[in-house]
């Protein structure tokens, strides 16, 4: 990344200026399509942008794009863990209470989802409910003194 941006190179430049535009706009007719579309256009052109300053990948703007595209996937039934921050930028209580705030808003409207909201590097997990039953059913099995159980539980995630 360039140490000194430029924001008249930026101006100039299509490619930033169609990111841009992709990160301050949404199609509210089909978001889902939007966002996929949003993140493919991140990843074609991911070293360029980034030599001009900008950042994806690491944001709470990508994550918040990954829950739009699972609301029309199905988000009915899951569990979702959110993680903030990072071992350079920890996350303050403010952050935390902004990314529930968020995170609320762009769930607006949708049932049966849960979201577990947690300290370091803004990450989201996708957990449906059959995962979830085989994880209640290996915690409580877990409990049985008669068995001999591996504590590591695979959900073939």
């Amino acid at each position: 990344m360039s140490e000194v941006i430029n924001i008249e190179d930026i101006m100039d430049d299509p490619i930033c200026q169609q990111w841009i535009t992709y990160s301050t706009a949404e199609d509210s007719n089909n978001p889902a399509e939007w966002f996929k579309e949003k993140q493919t256009f991140w990843e074609e052109n991911q070293t360029h942008l980034e030599s001009n300053g900008f950042n994806y990948a690491t944001n709470i703007g990508s994550a918040l794009d990954q829950v739009e595209i699972m609301k029309e996937e199905e988000l009915e039934g899951c569990l979702l863990v959110v993680k903030i921050g990072n071992q350079d930028r920890p996350a303050s209580p403010d952050d935390i209470n902004l990314a529930y705030k968020m995170l609320n808003e762009v769930l607006d409207g949708v049932k049966g989802v849960r979201v577990v909201v947690t300290h370091h590097a803004f990450d989201i997990s996708k957990v449906p409910l059959p995962q979830l039953r085989a994880l209640q059913s290996a915690v409580l099995a877990s409990t049985d003194p008669m068995e001999d159980i591996n504590p590591i539980i695979d959900l073939d995630l």
